[in-house]
């Protein structure tokens, strides 16, 4: 018998929350980072992940084994810090993006 996998309660949070499976939602958060010509790389170590600059370029690295909860998350913390005015996000996205900051400002506040 095979297993199946399933999934964790923070993935099915997620999925809910954006009306979307994980996979749709990191395609949308790929396209809004190449709009703003961010290089997305994803990489295996031991590091948390984030934006870096090296020279003129701008890249959003992730944990390339992390599961798409947390670099949903990350993607989210990320884009937050630009303006997104001028470029379309889907709604579901840019709802997603306000939350997950105001969710680790509330995390900030309580250490």
């Amino acid at each position: 018998m095979g297993r199946r996998k399933t999934k964790t309660s923070a993935s099915k949070k997620i999925s809910l929350k954006l009306g979307m499976d994980e996979e749709e939602a990191l395609q949308a958060f790929e396209q809004i980072a190449q709009k703003l010509n961010l290089e997305i790389r994803y990489e295996k170590g031991d590091f948390k992940g984030g934006l870096c600059r090296i020279g003129d370029r701008q890249y959003l690295i992730l944990q390339k084994n992390d599961p798409a909860y947390k670099k949903l998350s990350l993607f989210a913390q990320e884009l937050k810090k630009f303006d997104l005015n001028d470029v379309y996000v889907v709604p579901a996205i840019r709802k997603f993006i306000e939350s997950e900051t105001e969710t680790n400002e509330q995390a900030e506040l309580a250490l």
